[in-house]
């Protein structure tokens, strides 16, 4: 028997299920979500942020490792205005919110994306495999696709020092 993580994964690597590929220099695709805490968020109103839309479950060992990495670089920028959008493909929010507090996630934008065993803004953003991130400037334009936690701290001292 699959469980749900195993289904999510199978969906996320299913090709003919999603449309174009997005590409740096587009529009990056707006969302509404739930967050762990039952709250609703819209991604627009992070407009004049820059923005690391990174989409993981708690089962996929290569996420926890990337969002560990990304803990030094969002303590670093966020208060210069950079945030993360963390959006769980996980049906279970118990472990969601168990790893967040094992982890010590510090960034607050925590989503809970799954209905139906499908994560309607993974199909959005054309995510094949997780972890998968987009790197989203204060207009909502993308500015990297899947970057590690040093590319995004690279680009992120390139652009708060004005370079």
């Amino acid at each position: 028997m699959l469980k749900v993580g195993s289904i999510i994964f199978i969906i996320l690597l299913s090709g003919s299920i999603f449309g174009q590929a997005l590409k740096v220099g587009q529009q990056s695709p707006t969302f509404t979500a739930i967050s762990v805490h039952g709250d609703q968020f819209c991604l627009d109103s992070l407009r004049g942020k820059i923005v690391l839309i990174d989409f993981w479950a708690t089962w996929c060992s290569p996420c926890l490792e990337n969002n560990e990495e990304l803990i030094s670089v969002y303590e670093t920028y966020h208060s210069k205005g950079f945030e993360i959008v963390a959006i769980a493909i996980e049906k279970d929010r118990e472990k969601i919110l168990n790893t967040i507090k094992k982890f010590q996630y510090p960034w607050t934008i925590q989503l809970w994306d799954i209905e139906e065993g499908y994560s309607e803004n993974a199909l959005k953003y054309n995510v094949e495999t997780i972890p998968a991130a987009f790197l989203i400037d204060q207009m909502g334009k993308i500015l990297l696709i899947n970057p590690d936690a040093y590319d995004v701290e690279k680009r992120l001292k390139k652009i708060f020092s004005g370079k």
